[in-house]
C-alpha cells in the first residue's frame, strides 16, 4: 500500500511538471522577468526567471535570466544563492552585457561574507543559513582580481583580501597583497592606506620576531616610498612613529643586554651592545642614552672601550 501511494505521488509530481512545461512560454516569462527586473520586484524576477531556467534550460534567454536571478537573490540578501547564479551566468555568457556588473556583484557578495553573512547548510536553499563563508570571500576576491585585474573593483578586492589576511595574522601575505595593490594602482585612494597598513603589519609582526635588521630595512623602505609617493599625506607621520616604535623595541633588547653585562662588570660586552644600538638603531630613543653611556665608559674603562672598538671593526 505504501509503495502504491509513493508511486501515485510520483506520477502526480511528474504530471505536474509535464503540465508546467506545457504552460511555460520562455519569451513571455523572459519579458515578465525583464519588466520585474527593471522595477526591482525581486520576487517576481525569481518567479518568472526560474520557470525558464528549470523548464526550458536550452532557451537562449537562460543566460541573461541567470544574471537576473543572481541580482534578485543578492537584493534579497541570499548571497550564496546569488553567487551560484552569477557563476552560472559567467559560465555561459556570450556577450559583454552584464559581464562587468556580475563581477562587481561578486565583489559585494565577498564583502558580505567577510562581514559575517552565512551560507545555507550544504548549499541547499531551503536549509537555514548557518555556515561560515569566510573562505568563500577569499575565493571571490581572487576571482575579481583575476577577472578584472585593472578595474577599480580589483583594487578594493586586493585591499579587503589583505585586511582579512591581517586579521588572521598572516602578516607576510598581507604585505604582499598590499604591495600588489600599490604596484597596479599607484594613484588609487586605497594606495596610501595600503602603505599605512603595511607599516602596521610590519610593526605587529616585529613584536613576535627576533630582532631582524633586514625586516626593519623593509619597513624603512616602505616608509621611504610612502613619503616619495604621497609627501603631503598626513599619515606619513603615523608611519614614521610606527617605524620608530619598531626601532625602540629592537633597541630595547640590546639596551637590556648592555645593562646586564654592566652589572656583571663585563664591560667589553657591555660596550659592544651600546655600540650596536647606536649603529643599528640610530633613530631609536635608546641611541642617545647609549652614546652617553659610551662617553662615560671611555673615561672609566678606556682599555675596554678600545678593545670593543677594535672588535667592532
Amino acid at each position: 500500500m505504501k509503495i502504491y501511494r509513493f508511486f501515485l505521488a510520483f506520477l502526480m509530481v511528474f504530471a505536474g511538471l509535464q503540465a508546467a512545461k506545457e504552460t511555460c512560454y520562455p519569451q513571455e516569462e523572459y519579458n515578465a522577468a525583464s519588466v520585474a527586473f527593471q522595477k526591482k520586484k525581486w520576487s517576481a524576477v525569481r518567479l518568472h526567471a526560474k520557470k525558464v531556467i528549470d523548464l526550458a534550460p536550452d532557451s537562449p534567454f537562460v543566460t541573461e535570466l541567470n544574471y537576473y536571478m543572481g541580482a534578485a537573490y543578492f537584493h534579497q540578501k541570499d548571497f550564496d544563492q546569488a553567487n551560484y547564479y552569477f557563476t552560472q551566468f559567467l559560465k555561459d555568457y556570450s556577450s559583454p552585457k552584464y559581464f562587468e556588473e556580475a563581477i562587481v556583484y561578486k565583489f559585494h557578495i565577498a564583502e558580505e561574507f567577510q562581514k559575517g553573512a552565512k551560507k545555507h547548510l550544504l548549499g541547499y536553499e531551503k536549509l537555514p543559513k548557518m555556515t561560515s563563508a569566510w573562505e568563500d570571500a577569499y575565493t571571490l576576491y581572487d576571482e575579481v582580481i583575476t577577472t578584472l585585474p585593472r578595474h577599480e573593483v580589483a583594487a578594493k578586492a586586493l585591499f579587503n583580501k589583505a585586511n582579512m589576511q591581517r586579521i588572521e595574522e598572516k602578516f607576510s601575505e598581507s604585505i604582499e597583497t598590499y604591495q600588489t595593490l600599490i604596484r597596479r594602482f599607484p594613484k588609487d585612494p586605497l594606495t596610501p592606506k595600503s602603505y599605512v597598513a603595511i607599516a602596521e603589519s610590519y610593526a605587529a609582526e616585529s613584536k613576535d620576531l627576533f630582532p631582524d635588521r633586514d625586516f626593519l630595512d623593509q619597513a624603512r623602505l616602505n616608509a621611504k616610498k610612502f613619503k616619495r609617493d604621497f609627501p603631503s599625506d598626513e599619515r606619513v607621520n603615523e608611519v614614521d612613529k610606527m617605524l620608530g616604535s619598531m626601532q625602540n623595541n629592537y633597541a630595547q633588547d640590546l639596551w637590556e643586554s648592555a645593562n646586564y653585562f654592566a652589572k656583571k662588570k663585563k664591560m667589553q660586552s657591555c660596550i659592544l651592545y651600546y655600540t650596536s644600538i647606536v649603529r643599528k638603531y640610530p633613530e631609536s630613543k635608546y641611541a642617545p642614552l647609549a652614546l652617553k653611556k659610551i662617553s662615560q665608559l671611555k673615561v672609566n674603562y678606556p682599555a675596554e672601550v678600545q678593545n670593543a672598538s677594535f672588535q667592532e671593526e
